[in-house]
């Protein structure tokens, strides 16, 4: 990944941004989140490595998240649907804006949750939740199934065939691994620099500031239909 200067960066950040805090929001479904309600800390200057956290995919593991999928598209055949599908998302993202030299906005947060459409009778209903205990999953589809007698009937609703053609997800180039390992210390550091070069033309007088933001998400789909799959992508 892309090497930022230290000096730069300490440059940049100056005596006052030792006042500065910041706090991450950890937004987990099977777990507490942490920033809004916390007491912020304050922000280390010497920027210690977080070079190494793995990717979403390496953390939680694409199998465990299509056995979520699977046992939602069961749980949809189990209350009587038709057919089912059924995707769940997790990922972490990253934000930094600077402006003057200054950080104005560090987010940095996880999240999971799952979304599905169940058919009957050529009648659809959607449900999303991040919750993904199996008691509320189960609560969810069963509403689902009973929502989808109230729709509209459709001819076309329905899924899709399901094919043999096999896609090379690799070749999609969606996902970049450097991006994984990308220290906090280096996404600041770029967004500091940017706004520094900017600043060295002296027809600029002020700036609205720069921002640096990455995101990495690992997705998985399931439906009754036979098909399973997932991808990964930044």
């Amino acid at each position: 990944g892309a090497q930022a200067d230290p000096e730069v960066i300490r440059a940049g950040l100056g005596d006052a941004l030792q006042e500065v805090l910041f706090f991450r929001r950890v937004e987990r479904a099977e777990g507490r989140a942490v920033g809004a309600g916390d007491r912020r800390v304050p922000y280390d200057q010497d920027f210690p490595d977080d070079r190494g956290r793995p990717g979403m995919t390496e953390t939680l593991g694409a199998r465990s998240l299509l056995g979520l999928a699977e046992r939602t598209v069961s749980f949809g055949k189990q209350y009587g649907a038709d057919e089912v599908e059924a995707t769940v998302s997790d990922g972490h993202e990253f934000s930094v804006d600077v402006r003057r030299g200054t950080i104005e906005n560090l987010v940095e947060a996880g999240s999971r949750y799952l979304s599905f459409r169940v058919i009957k009778d050529r009648k659809t209903a959607h449900a999303s939740s991040s919750d993904l205990q199996d008691d509320t999953l189960h609560r969810l589809v069963r509403n689902a199934v009973s929502r989808a007698a109230l729709g509209s009937h459709d001819e076309c609703s329905g899924l899709p065939p399901l094919s043999s053609e096999k896609v090379d997800i690799p070749s999609l180039l969606l996902f970049d691994p450097e991006v994984a390992y990308l220290q906090t210390a280096q996404k600041i550091g770029l967004a500091l620099e940017t706004e520094r070069i900017a600043l060295e033309d002296k027809r600029i007088t002020n700036s609205h500031g720069a921002s640096f933001i990455t995101s990495e998400v690992t997705t998985v789909l399931a439906s009754s239909n036979g098909f399973v799959g997932s991808y990964d992508q930044t």
